[in-house]
């Protein structure tokens, strides 16, 4: 088959490159005898890769060479790149420094002790309370020492005064429950702390709301804070709907909700840290705002009696309801919550298992 013009033309071109560059001793000789030809360095590489051919640039020592794709062993061409013939690229750095940290700074470690710590005494019922429950309660109290006494509320049931209907057996005197109530909040009196606050509840509410539309003559002489004997003994009391503050702390009954989000939609009412009683519910949740503000809202349980209850079906009360108390460690004016739960007769505090006998 004969060979088209183009073709020998650039064979001719191909043989007089191959001479000008095996015949080089060095990259230097292959350009200036490319350059006798009327060829270059660039153009002689387009060449060889047209024709299927390649020139590999190597910086090795040794006369260039060409060598075909897949022959072995490979030719190397030498690629000195003198810096006459390679313009230089003034290309600027710039190295900055990196600035020297500065040392960090020393972490000092404090123990602030003691804080004040807070008991929180939940809906109790008497006198229907649950007996085991109460004293797990106080012998926890006694180990935790508290500063001070918080009852949420609730403390006496008052089911003489219900308007739900009345179990005739179960029905006992007012005297006796107040007379029981006391000799209870004189254990509480006992553990020695120096702030002592009463919360009305909506049951002690009960004794007053009947005085008011049964015998309204007789509410003056029923006060029940001195019924109780509050004030001599020290106590603070708190009217129900009305709330305590312990520094930034909110403490009341209860705010109008219920159920397991009590607390934290109280929190939202207040914008701020809450403590409950009413749902019987253990609970404490933590949140924040935008502004970096970390607030806290609990529910501490109860101690009343399950079986005595019986205004709620057993299953809602045995699924919902826990026995339990609260612990508060104020530190200036933040109050941090820990819920204490009584399970099968025990409850951990401080470390300790407190555990009923038997």
């Amino acid at each position: 088959m004969a060979t088209s013009p183009r073709t020998e033309a650039q064979l001719e071109r191909l043989a007089r490159l191959r001479d000008a560059v095996r015949s080089s001793s060095s990259y230097h000789d292959a350009v200036s005898r490319l350059a006798a030809i009327g060829e270059d360095w660039e153009r002689a590489r387009k060449v060889y890769r047209r024709l299927g051919l390649r020139i590999r640039d190597d910086l090795n020592s040794g006369p260039p060479y060409e060598t075909r794709p897949n022959s072995q062993p490979p030719v190397e061409i030498i690629h000195d790149e003198p810096p006459e013939t390679l313009p230089s690229l003034q290309i600027p750095v710039y190295c900055e420094e990196p600035a020297t940290p500065a040392p960090a700074p020393a972490i000092g470690w404090t123990v602030e002790e003691p804080v004040e710590r807070i008991l929180f005494v939940p809906d109790t019922h008497v006198p229907f309370h649950d007996p085991v429950a109460w004293g797990v309660m106080m012998q926890s109290a006694k180990r935790l020492k508290p500063h001070r006494v918080v009852v949420l509320g609730d403390f006496l049931d008052f089911f003489q005064c219900s308007d739900h209907e009345k179990d005739p057996r179960r029905c006992t005197s007012v005297k006796s429950d107040v007379e029981e109530a006391k000799a209870l909040l004189g254990q509480l009196a006992g553990l020695g702390a120096e702030h002592l606050h009463f919360i009305e509840g909506n049951h002690e509410k009960r004794l007053r709301r009947y005085l008011m539309t049964r015998a309204p003559a007789l509410l003056e002489s029923m006060d029940l804070p001195a019924m109780l004997g509050l004030r001599e003994a020290g106590w603070t009391w708190t009217p129900y709907h009305e709330h305590l503050r312990i520094g930034e702390l909110h403490v009341t009954h209860d705010t109008g909700h219920a159920g397991a989000t009590a607390a934290q939609r109280s929190s939202a009412d207040f914008m701020g840290s809450v403590v409950l009683g009413h749902t019987h519910r253990i609970g404490v949740h933590a949140f924040g705002n935008a502004h970096g503000q970390r607030f806290l809202s609990a529910m501490f349980g109860w101690l009343g009696s399950v079986p005595d209850a019986d205004y709620l079906p057993l299953v809602k009360r045995m699924k919902d309801w826990s026995h339990g108390f609260g612990i508060g460690y104020r530190i200036g004016d933040r109050v941090e919550l820990r819920a204490v739960p009584i399970v099968d007769r025990a409850a951990v505090v401080d470390g300790a298992v407190v555990r009923v006998a038997g």
